[in-house]
């Protein structure tokens, strides 16, 4: 389901999408990113082996024209307290 939040911002969209969800796990794409192929399957899998798991944070690659950087989170798992720094 897409939902929006036209012209609040990406912190209002990503709130009223919660507020709607009914599925016990939410992600999220903003408009200009894009999925890797095995991206849900691999974030399920987090949830599946650790069911006391809240938040799950990806790596990502960020591309801007012809540079591209990847953003690695090695843990890919956050405590409360570092997530909350």
């Amino acid at each position: 389901i897409y939902v929006g939040a036209k012209w609040r911002g990406a912190n209002a969209a990503r709130n009223a999408g919660i507020e709607r969800a009914r599925a016990p796990i939410v992600t999220f794409l903003d408009s200009d990113d894009v999925y890797l192929p095995d991206r849900l399957d691999r974030t399920l899998s987090h949830f599946e082996k650790n069911p006391s798991l809240e938040v799950l944070i990806s790596s990502f690659i960020s591309v801007k024209g012809s540079r591209s950087t990847k953003c690695i989170n090695r843990q890919a798992l956050l405590d409360k307290s570092t997530l909350q720094r």
